[in-house]
């Protein structure tokens, strides 16, 4: 079986919570980029085809942002801009 999932060119952009700031790389994606990268979640899971679908504002940071823009304190659930 065979999968594919579109994905937009990596560009950095400027990300912020509060009074942190960080710029990493952003790809827009669908929600089967993840297991197509065989990629595992520390915490939460990845955003699906019906968050998709509804247009949620949803995303998947790795732990370096994660670190960067809230510390110690657990990113799920957090809000945080881009650009």
């Amino acid at each position: 079986i065979y999968s594919a999932a579109p994905a937009t060119s990596q560009r950095e952009f400027q990300v912020s919570a509060g009074n942190k700031n960080w710029s990493t790389g952003i790809t827009g994606t669908t929600p089967e980029f993840f297991d197509i990268r065989n990629w595992t979640f520390a915490e939460g899971e990845p955003f699906t085809s019906a968050d998709q679908r509804l247009g949620k504002r949803v995303a998947v940071i790795g732990s370096t942002v994660a670190l960067q823009l809230f510390g110690s304190e657990p990113p799920l659930g957090m809000t945080f801009r881009i650009n």
